[in-house]
């Protein structure tokens, strides 16, 4: 009885020990990078796809953005995105801006959150040399969400997810 017992136990931890070592093939990891940032491989170029021992990096672009993601090796867990415009669109009306709410609300759709879903709801207006924008941060399921949202034409840029640490 003993005997068959301790087989079952270490039978049981093999199992565990087997499954901890389990990772996801790269064209997996690919394609959820991919289907994460709507787009197809045609229509892109991957300028890194790298692996380490945590995961699968990704940076590719199209003609609009530059994406760079880092999918864990495990799982297939998002750890970090980032997207990032090209190009700014240029500013003619300083006057004519979005108002907070409004940045507030796209970027909340962009990420499809709910002013509920979130924590820590950050929103500053900012500019470069060729833009104004709302630097938009918040937090949700121990993961942080940053993004700048276009202050004359509403268009959402630059937006990044974290894994909180």
């Amino acid at each position: 009885m003993k005997k068959i017992l301790l087989i079952t136990v270490v039978t049981s931890l093999i199992g565990v020990t087997g499954c901890s070592n389990k990772t996801i093939a790269e064209d997996k990891a690919k394609k959820i990078a991919l289907n994460d940032a709507e787009v197809s491989e045609a229509n892109i170029t991957f300028t890194i796809q790298g692996k380490d021992q945590n995961g699968y990096h990704y940076l590719f672009e199209d003609d609009n953005y530059t994406y760079e993601y880092e999918i864990d090796i495990h799982d297939g867990t998002i750890e970090n995105k980032e997207i990032l415009v090209k190009e700014f669109s240029p500013l003619n009306d300083y006057d004519k801006i979005i108002s907070s709410d409004e940045a507030k609300t796209i970027s909340l759709n962009y990420f499809n959150f709910t002013e509920s879903d979130i924590s820590n709801l950050n929103i500053e207006l900012d500019n470069d040399s060729s833009n104004i924008y709302y630097n938009i941060s918040f937090t949700k399921d121990k993961h942080h969400y940053s993004i700048n949202v276009e202050a004359v034409n509403g268009i959402p840029t630059n937006a990044k997810t974290t894994k909180s640490s």
